[in-house]
């Protein structure tokens, strides 16, 4: 441990630790020797008492010595600090970079290029051994702390900004922990960042700056009006049918000035759809919305793209992929046929489902027994089974097997649905057994319940989230199915007893759901409300849709590749590299190898969007100020003027404190001391 000194002129009064060895010497009895005869036997005993006295004026003196130098320390206020390790630099520096899609902006390049010109000449003068870390989403060390000076310039040219998202807090926690393991005497952190407010916000106040370690902030900045995309909602996973579907864009004004006529076009399948104009006041956004019928089977790529000459063109267009389905084949098995629609159980699923040409389901409705059910089954996407208690053995094999293909079940047991029969056919595909048919509140013309859960998080009620959208607890149900033995089974929706009115299960490669309710009029009035039809389309769609690959990234994100497969841009050009598909924004086509479709029953090539983080486009800035507040250790805090400062591991007002105790401590020893030497 070294030590320094606020007040290093205090020290010339060390040289009065040798008062009290001056003041004894003058002060001391001149004794004048004569010998008695009489007194010869006692001479053994006066000189083992004259030792012992000498012994205690030593310590005396000894006491009084430390007394005036710890007094003078006192004064001359020491400061502690670590001891820089032998061999090492006098300095270790991490130069983080910020090369996020904020930082690309051609404003910037010159600003940015001018200070790592100047990190890397102070790289090169020695003293310091610096280590290079760029980030954007995640950071990336270009250069450790072995690296030459040659090393670290190379590192500091070759850095681009790219188009990820900006994750300042991963990237100084990563620096900071690289600091940790050096044992040298100075630790520092220079920032090189536009700051951005987005890329601070995953601070969560968890960490803090390492004890000894410096943070300087050089904030790069560039201005310039900017017009950007910041939301969109584009319809994903879509079905084949003939109604149009909303594409939204949002778009900001980030600038001073006010634009009254921004073209926004709206692409798809590389022609122009449709253009239009919108007003941006200083600072306003607007929504612009576009409709249209994806009636292409299979991938429809486009984009949102605003006309605009501004600071940031990356920002001015939105890529995405719309992957339209074929429409899917849905089996009713009807366990109650009739020609009176209120004692037909598939009567009200018939009626919401099969809408004609602008349906997005093939709806083919059939008596439980029949003998073409299984072979129908075989061929559909879901399959329900209203108010059924058995079907034949082949039936039941064509189930399993459209569940071992993806596809779904939607078990709707009623009035004529009989359990123990139903357990028999069905037990090992149903999530679980029917145990009786309650009627809520015994019986009674007013007997009846609602539902007082629903999970709208779950896939078939997320439509439906949020106000306004839909309320099931209107729904009233005047007869429900009890289960038994559903402890593993997923149960979205519940009555008001707490009696499962939805289960669902995972089985092979599908779904199946049990519903307590069937669509009869004698058991609930559901089928008669606005809410049924939606509730139904979006119960037969979440059965029914596959496991689709996915078709929108972020810049930074990972696709899972076909080994093999090339990657092609818009005009056909191979990429070198395929995994490095989601470093820029656009739309890429996945070729696998010949013969080599990834996936049974999909084409070859698929097509993905990829698009950079809207935040990215957000221009507000964090001051270099808060992030010091934010990481500064909080033991090296000020505490105003007459708080301490750390240092190393002590801090002044720890010193002090202890050279005052053991300042009290010595007068009091020096005092006890002094009353055993008692000078004649």
């Amino acid at each position: 441990m070294n030590a320094w000194f606020a007040n290093p002129l205090y020290l010339i009064g060390a040289v009065g630790v040798l008062l009290p060895v001056l003041i004894h010497l003058l002060t001391r009895e001149q004794v004048m020797r004569v010998d008695f005869p009489t007194l010869r036997f006692f001479v053994r005993t006066s000189r083992a008492t004259l030792a012992r006295k000498r012994l205690w004026e030593v310590l005396l003196i000894a006491l009084r010595m430390l007394a005036c130098l710890l007094l003078v320390l006192m004064f001359a206020n020491p400061l502690f600090a670590r001891r820089a390790a032998p061999g090492t630099g006098d300095t270790a520096r991490v130069v983080v970079v910020d090369v996020s899609g904020s930082m690309s902006r051609p404003a910037m390049e010159k600003p940015l290029r001018e200070e790592l010109d100047e990190l890397a000449r102070q790289a090169a003068q020695g003293g310091t051994r610096t280590a290079v870390l760029a980030f954007d989403d995640a950071p990336r060390v270009e250069a450790d702390f072995e690296a030459g000076p040659a090393e670290v310039r190379g590192a500091l040219d070759d850095l681009r900004p790219g188009q990820g998202a900006s994750n300042l807090d991963a990237a100084l926690r990563k620096a900071n922990e690289m600091l940790a393991s050096e044992k040298t005497g100075s630790k520092e952190i220079v920032l090189v960042s536009d700051l951005q407010k987005a890329g601070w916000a995953r601070y969560h106040g968890d960490w803090r700056l390492g004890q000894g370690v410096k943070l300087v902030v050089k904030p790069v900045a560039a201005d310039g009006d900017d017009v950007a995309i910041v939301q969109a909602d584009v319809p994903r996973g879509l079905l084949l049918e003939n109604r149009p579907r909303l594409v939204i864009a949002r778009v900001m004004n980030f600038g001073k000035t006010a634009h009254e006529r921004v073209k926004v076009t709206f692409e798809v399948n590389g022609a122009t759809v449709e253009t239009r104009e919108i007003a941006l006041p200083a600072g306003g956004a607007a929504p612009v919305r576009f409709r249209h019928r994806f009636d292409r089977l299979g991938d429809n790529p486009g984009c949102v793209r605003v006309e605009a000459a501004d600071a940031d063109p990356a920002n001015n267009v939105f890529y995405f992929n719309a992957r339209v389905q074929p429409r899917i084949r849905v089996v009713i098995l009807n366990g109650r046929p009739s020609v009176q629609p209120r004692d037909d159980a598939a009567y009200f699923l018939r009626a919401a489902l099969d809408m004609g040409e602008d349906s997005p389901f093939d709806v083919r409705t059939l008596p439980a027994d029949a003998a073409e059910a299984a072979v129908e089954a075989t061929r559909a996407g879901v399959i329900i089974l209203a108010d059924v208690s058995t079907v034949a053995p082949a039936t039941v094999s064509a189930l399993r097997e459209a569940l071992r293909r993806g596809g779904g079940l939607l078990f709707l047991p009623g009035r004529s649905t009989d359990a123990a029969m139903f357990q028999q056919t069905f037990g090992d595909l149903a999530p679980c057994g029917l145990r009786r048919v309650i009627t809520p509140g015994g019986s009674g013309e007013h007997a009846e319940t609602s539902l007082a859960m629903v999970d709208y998080d779950y896939p078939a009620f997320e439509t439906f989230k949020g106000v306004g959208r839909g309320d099931f607890r209107s729904a009233r149900f005047y007869k429900y199915w009890e289960v038994t033995g559903s402890q593993t089974a997923l149960v979205p929706a519940r009555f008001e007893d707490e009696r499962p009115a939805i289960l669902e299960t995972k089985m092979g490669g599908g779904t199946v759901i049990l519903a307590m309710t069937p669509g009869d009029p004698e058991w609930t009035d559901f089928p008669q409300r606005v809410l049924f039809l939606p509730y139904l389309h979006e119960l037969v769609q979440y059965l029914g849709a596959r496991a689709e690959r996915r078709t929108a990234y972020a810049v930074g994100d990972v696709v899972e590749l076909p080994k093999g497969a090339r990657v092609l841009d818009e005009k056909g050009r191979a990429l070198d590299d395929p995994a490095r598909v989601t470093e820029t924004p656009g739309l890429w086509t996945v070729e696998p190898p010949a013969g080599g479709a990834a996936r049974e029953g999909e084409p070859a090539s698929f097509q993905i969007a990829v698009n950079r983080d809207f935040a990215e486009a957000d221009p507000a800035r964090i001051g270099p100020d808060e992030i010091l507040a934010a990481l500064s250790p909080a033991e090296e805090s000020a505490e105003g003027e007459a708080g301490a400062v750390k240092l190393g591991r002590f801090s002044h007002a720890d010193v002090s404190v202890a050279m005052m105790l053991a300042f009290c401590v010595l007068a009091i020893m020096e005092l006890a001391v002094g009353n055993r030497v008692v000078r004649h």
